[in-house]
């Protein structure tokens, strides 16, 4: 018999039931008559901030299609969950994806989605948002792979990530970004799209759900349902170390001109030029600015770092 947690249709339950005693402000989104993101994401200010209603309604409509999309792989590829408070109004939300794949095939998880205020005596609800992603994948995969992207000027959460690298520095990297959006405004010419032998590709489909991955030694990248997170982020490509081999990536374009992906981001290393893409256009999203890399067996000390800030700021503001 295999474990719990390596059969998703038992580790969603199994989680569920965790959650509800460790995180009993926290409801799966998926257990909602009606989606929740979408209106929480413009009432906490995020889908302004990472400019994603541009295109409204298509993008509530996008939103809408990846939650669809996103019911079939629940556990196994997807997980997200939305703080409530007293009345059951949702308030915050976070998530995780297995979004990409290393260069041996294995997967790499992604912090996303977070959206909620900045009202210290929400702090609580905050720290909840980020610990029961430790905790799920402790249970489920300890030796995942990792990759989040946050905003390092908010101090607070700086600070959490500063101390949380000091504590695993042999397996945890943090650096500056420039989180650039680009948009197909041509095709690719489709003769010229065979992909390197050195990249490794892997296609994911489950119902609608469908995604292309791959990675190299310096890029992983992940094309397919990008508005599970409502900026559209997980389109994404990013390296795997701040100062990658080639500052002009030939992998890169390797993967655009195979995957041929109407919009994504690519998490550039602040010292690098930007990336001018043979029929794409470009702009700076001005919505995140660092880069965190980690394993599976280094979050247990994410969260010790994350619960001494959070006593910091409540013995500061008298909480």
């Amino acid at each position: 018999m295999k474990p719990i947690t390596e059969e998703p249709e038992n580790f969603g339950p199994y989680f569920d039931l965790y959650a509800q005693h460790a995180y009993p402000m926290l409801k799966s989104r998926y257990s909602f008559a009606e989606d929740p993101i979408p209106s929480l994401m413009n009432s906490t200010g995020q889908a302004k901030k990472h400019a994603s209603s541009e295109k409204s309604p298509s993008w509530t409509a996008q939103i809408k299609a990846a939650y669809e999309a996103g019911k079939g792989v629940v556990n196994s590829h997807v997980a997200q969950y939305v703080a409530v408070d007293e009345v059951n109004r949702p308030i915050g939300t976070s998530a995780l994806a297995s979004a990409f794949i290393s260069k041996d095939g294995s997967p790499v998880w992604i912090f996303h989605g977070l959206g909620t205020g900045n009202n210290p005596d929400q702090l609580d609800i905050t720290c909840s948002l980020y610990n029961w992603r430790v905790d799920y994948l402790l249970a489920k995969n300890e030796k995942a792979n990792i990759s989040m992207w946050f905003d390092g000027r908010g101090k607070w959460l700086e600070k959490v990530y500063i101390k949380f690298s000091k504590l695993t520095s042999n397996e945890t990297k943090i650096w500056p970004i420039k989180h650039n959006r680009y948009e197909r405004i041509a095709d690719h010419n489709t003769a010229s799209n065979s992909l390197q032998e050195s990249i490794t590709h892997k296609k994911i489909k489950s119902g609608t759900f469908e995604r292309e991955l791959f990675a190299s030694d310096q890029i992983i990248a992940g094309f397919g349902v990008p508005y599970l997170n409502y900026s559209g982020i997980l389109n994404n490509i990013s390296f795997v170390d701040p100062n990658p081999k080639d500052s002009k990536n030939d992998h890169i374009a390797s993967v655009i001109r195979h995957g041929n992906p109407e919009i994504f981001f690519l998490e550039t290393p602040v010292e690098h030029d930007d990336y001018q893409i043979e029929n794409y256009s470009m702009r700076f999203v001005d919505a995140t600015n660092r880069q965190c890399n980690t394993t599976g067996q280094a979050l247990k000390f994410f969260t010790s770092s994350l619960e001494h800030s959070k006593a910091l700021v409540k013995k500061k503001y008298g909480l």
